[in-house]
Protein backbone atom coordinates (compact mmCIF):
# COMPACT_ATOMS: atom_id res chain seq x y z
CA UNK A 1 0.00 0.00 0.00
CA UNK A 2 1.44 3.35 -1.02
CA UNK A 3 2.12 6.18 1.41
CA UNK A 4 -0.72 8.25 -0.03
CA UNK A 5 -3.19 5.41 0.40
CA UNK A 6 -2.06 4.71 3.98
CA UNK A 7 -2.41 8.39 4.84
CA UNK A 8 -5.88 8.45 3.33
CA UNK A 9 -6.98 5.40 5.34
CA UNK A 10 -5.58 6.87 8.59
CA UNK A 11 -7.50 10.07 7.92
CA UNK A 12 -10.68 8.18 7.11
CA UNK A 13 -10.57 6.05 10.26
CA UNK A 14 -9.67 9.11 12.28
CA UNK A 15 -12.77 10.89 10.99
CA UNK A 16 -14.87 7.84 11.90
CA UNK A 17 -13.42 7.97 15.42
CA UNK A 18 -14.26 11.65 15.81
CA UNK A 19 -17.79 11.07 14.52
CA UNK A 20 -18.31 8.12 16.88
CA UNK A 21 -17.03 10.13 19.84
CA UNK A 22 -19.29 13.03 18.92
CA UNK A 23 -22.28 10.70 18.58
CA UNK A 24 -21.50 9.14 21.95
CA UNK A 25 -21.29 12.56 23.59
CA UNK A 26 -24.64 13.54 22.11
CA UNK A 27 -26.22 10.31 23.34
CA UNK A 28 -24.83 10.89 26.83
CA UNK A 29 -26.12 14.48 26.82
CA UNK A 30 -29.55 13.24 25.71
CA UNK A 31 -29.66 10.68 28.52
CA UNK A 32 -28.74 13.32 31.11
CA UNK A 33 -31.07 16.04 29.77
CA UNK A 34 -34.03 17.24 31.82
CA UNK A 35 -36.35 20.20 31.19
CA UNK A 36 -35.80 23.56 32.83
CA UNK A 37 -38.78 24.23 35.07
CA UNK A 38 -40.00 27.80 34.70
CA UNK A 39 -41.54 29.52 37.75
CA UNK A 40 -44.57 30.60 35.67
CA UNK A 41 -45.50 26.92 35.40
CA UNK A 42 -45.44 26.15 39.13
CA UNK A 43 -49.25 25.90 39.13
CA UNK A 44 -48.92 22.52 37.45
CA UNK A 45 -47.27 21.18 40.62
CA UNK A 46 -49.71 22.75 43.10
CA UNK A 47 -51.43 19.41 43.69
CA UNK A 48 -50.92 16.41 45.97
CA UNK A 49 -52.43 14.13 43.31
CA UNK A 50 -51.06 10.65 42.73
CA UNK A 51 -51.64 10.73 38.96
CA UNK A 52 -51.56 13.53 36.38
CA UNK A 53 -53.47 13.76 33.10
CA UNK A 54 -53.74 16.55 30.52
CA UNK A 55 -56.39 16.65 27.78
CA UNK A 56 -55.55 18.71 24.68
CA UNK A 57 -58.48 20.08 22.63
CA UNK A 58 -58.59 22.08 19.40
CA UNK A 59 -62.25 21.82 18.33
CA UNK A 60 -65.81 21.79 19.77
CA UNK A 61 -65.95 18.03 19.17
CA UNK A 62 -62.62 17.68 20.95
CA UNK A 63 -64.05 19.42 24.01
CA UNK A 64 -66.93 16.94 24.11
CA UNK A 65 -64.55 13.99 23.76
CA UNK A 66 -62.24 15.38 26.46
CA UNK A 67 -65.14 15.73 28.89
CA UNK A 68 -66.20 12.15 28.12
CA UNK A 69 -62.65 10.85 28.59
CA UNK A 70 -62.29 12.84 31.81
CA UNK A 71 -65.47 11.31 33.20
CA UNK A 72 -64.10 7.86 32.40
CA UNK A 73 -60.71 8.75 33.90
CA UNK A 74 -62.29 9.64 37.25
CA UNK A 75 -64.80 6.78 37.24
CA UNK A 76 -62.33 4.04 36.31
CA UNK A 77 -59.76 5.23 38.85
CA UNK A 78 -62.47 5.15 41.51
CA UNK A 79 -63.77 1.71 40.58
CA UNK A 80 -60.48 -0.05 39.96
CA UNK A 81 -58.16 1.70 42.43
CA UNK A 82 -60.42 3.33 44.99
CA UNK A 83 -59.00 6.74 44.08
CA UNK A 84 -60.90 9.95 44.76
CA UNK A 85 -60.86 13.12 42.59
CA UNK A 86 -58.28 14.68 44.94
CA UNK A 87 -55.90 11.87 43.95
CA UNK A 88 -56.06 12.88 40.28
CA UNK A 89 -54.67 16.04 38.69
CA UNK A 90 -56.54 16.90 35.48
CA UNK A 91 -55.81 19.80 33.15
CA UNK A 92 -57.79 20.54 29.99
CA UNK A 93 -56.24 22.76 27.33
CA UNK A 94 -58.54 24.90 25.18
CA UNK A 95 -56.80 26.19 22.07
CA UNK A 96 -57.33 26.80 18.34
CA UNK A 97 -60.94 25.83 17.57
CA UNK A 98 -61.92 25.16 21.19
CA UNK A 99 -60.68 28.45 22.67
CA UNK A 100 -64.07 30.15 22.93
CA UNK A 101 -65.38 27.50 25.29
CA UNK A 102 -63.05 28.78 27.97
CA UNK A 103 -65.40 31.72 28.61
CA UNK A 104 -68.60 32.13 30.61
CA UNK A 105 -72.22 32.59 29.62
CA UNK A 106 -71.81 36.36 29.98
CA UNK A 107 -69.27 36.38 27.16
CA UNK A 108 -71.26 33.93 25.01
CA UNK A 109 -74.44 35.96 25.41
CA UNK A 110 -72.75 39.12 24.17
CA UNK A 111 -70.83 37.57 21.26
CA UNK A 112 -73.15 34.68 20.42
CA UNK A 113 -73.37 35.33 16.67
CA UNK A 114 -69.64 35.53 16.09
CA UNK A 115 -68.89 32.56 18.32
CA UNK A 116 -71.61 30.39 16.78
CA UNK A 117 -70.38 31.25 13.29
CA UNK A 118 -66.77 30.38 14.07
CA UNK A 119 -67.41 27.21 16.04
CA UNK A 120 -70.41 25.94 14.09
CA UNK A 121 -72.33 25.02 17.23
CA UNK A 122 -76.02 25.21 18.13
CA UNK A 123 -77.82 25.11 21.44
CA UNK A 124 -79.30 21.58 21.75
CA UNK A 125 -82.43 23.02 23.40
CA UNK A 126 -83.19 26.12 21.32
CA UNK A 127 -81.67 24.72 18.10
CA UNK A 128 -80.20 28.17 17.41
CA UNK A 129 -76.94 30.00 18.11
CA UNK A 130 -75.98 29.48 21.77
CA UNK A 131 -76.36 32.37 24.18
CA UNK A 132 -74.56 30.25 26.76
CA UNK A 133 -71.47 28.08 26.94
CA UNK A 134 -73.16 24.78 26.10
CA UNK A 135 -70.37 22.71 27.69
CA UNK A 136 -70.98 24.40 31.01
CA UNK A 137 -74.77 24.10 31.12
CA UNK A 138 -76.08 21.44 33.51
CA UNK A 139 -79.49 21.40 31.81
CA UNK A 140 -77.83 20.65 28.45
CA UNK A 141 -75.42 18.00 29.68
CA UNK A 142 -77.68 15.05 28.94
CA UNK A 143 -78.15 16.31 25.37
CA UNK A 144 -74.44 16.51 24.55
CA UNK A 145 -71.87 13.73 24.00
CA UNK A 146 -69.98 14.58 27.21
CA UNK A 147 -71.10 11.77 29.52
CA UNK A 148 -72.99 14.41 31.49
CA UNK A 149 -69.86 16.25 32.63
CA UNK A 150 -69.69 20.06 32.56
CA UNK A 151 -66.74 22.39 33.07
CA UNK A 152 -68.09 23.45 36.46
CA UNK A 153 -68.50 19.84 37.59
CA UNK A 154 -64.94 19.10 36.50
CA UNK A 155 -63.73 22.20 38.33
CA UNK A 156 -65.49 21.11 41.53
CA UNK A 157 -63.52 17.86 41.36
CA UNK A 158 -60.27 19.80 41.04
CA UNK A 159 -59.93 19.93 37.26
CA UNK A 160 -58.19 22.97 35.80
CA UNK A 161 -58.16 24.67 32.41
CA UNK A 162 -55.50 26.41 30.32
CA UNK A 163 -56.80 28.76 27.62
CA UNK A 164 -54.56 29.74 24.70
CA UNK A 165 -53.77 33.45 24.90
CA UNK A 166 -52.60 33.57 21.27
CA UNK A 167 -55.85 32.07 19.98
CA UNK A 168 -57.86 34.27 22.35
CA UNK A 169 -56.30 37.42 20.92
CA UNK A 170 -57.02 36.23 17.39
CA UNK A 171 -60.61 35.51 18.36
CA UNK A 172 -60.90 38.93 20.00
CA UNK A 173 -59.66 40.58 16.80
CA UNK A 174 -62.18 38.63 14.72
CA UNK A 175 -65.06 39.53 17.03
CA UNK A 176 -63.97 43.17 17.00
CA UNK A 177 -64.04 43.13 13.19
CA UNK A 178 -67.57 41.70 13.33
CA UNK A 179 -68.86 44.30 15.77
CA UNK A 180 -66.57 47.25 15.12
CA UNK A 181 -65.14 47.22 18.65
CA UNK A 182 -61.68 47.07 20.17
CA UNK A 183 -59.81 43.78 20.13
CA UNK A 184 -57.96 44.76 23.31
CA UNK A 185 -61.24 45.53 25.07
CA UNK A 186 -62.73 42.19 24.02
CA UNK A 187 -59.60 40.37 25.18
CA UNK A 188 -59.98 42.12 28.55
CA UNK A 189 -63.56 40.82 28.68
CA UNK A 190 -62.23 37.35 28.01
CA UNK A 191 -59.80 37.47 30.91
CA UNK A 192 -62.60 38.74 33.17
CA UNK A 193 -65.01 36.00 32.07
CA UNK A 194 -63.04 32.77 32.12
CA UNK A 195 -64.70 29.58 33.33
CA UNK A 196 -63.91 28.52 36.89
CA UNK A 197 -60.40 27.18 37.55
CA UNK A 198 -59.13 28.54 34.22
CA UNK A 199 -56.05 30.57 33.42
CA UNK A 200 -54.60 32.13 30.30
CA UNK A 201 -51.57 30.23 29.04
CA UNK A 202 -48.96 32.06 26.90
CA UNK A 203 -50.06 29.67 24.14
CA UNK A 204 -51.96 26.42 24.08
CA UNK A 205 -49.02 24.58 22.54
CA UNK A 206 -46.79 25.87 25.34
CA UNK A 207 -49.27 24.46 27.87
CA UNK A 208 -49.14 21.10 26.05
CA UNK A 209 -45.35 21.15 26.32
CA UNK A 210 -45.12 22.30 29.92
CA UNK A 211 -47.73 19.85 31.21
CA UNK A 212 -45.75 16.93 29.81
CA UNK A 213 -42.51 18.30 31.23
CA UNK A 214 -44.27 18.33 34.61
CA UNK A 215 -45.14 14.64 34.17
CA UNK A 216 -48.75 14.92 32.98
CA UNK A 217 -49.73 12.11 30.63
CA UNK A 218 -51.13 13.56 27.40
CA UNK A 219 -54.46 12.65 25.80
CA UNK A 220 -55.14 14.43 22.52
CA UNK A 221 -58.92 14.73 22.15
CA UNK A 222 -59.01 16.59 18.84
Amino acid sequence: MGNHKRAFMRGLFGAFGVAAASSGARAETSRNWSPALEPQDNWLDDTPARHRQVFDTISPEGVARALTFTHTFYAANKEAYGLEPKDLAVVMILRAGSTGFGFTDTFWSKYRAGLAKRYQVTDPVTKSEPAINIYNAADRASLLPTNGLTFDALGWMGGRFAICSVASRKLAAALAADMGGSADAIYAEMTANMIANARMAPAGIVAVNRAQEHHYALCYAG
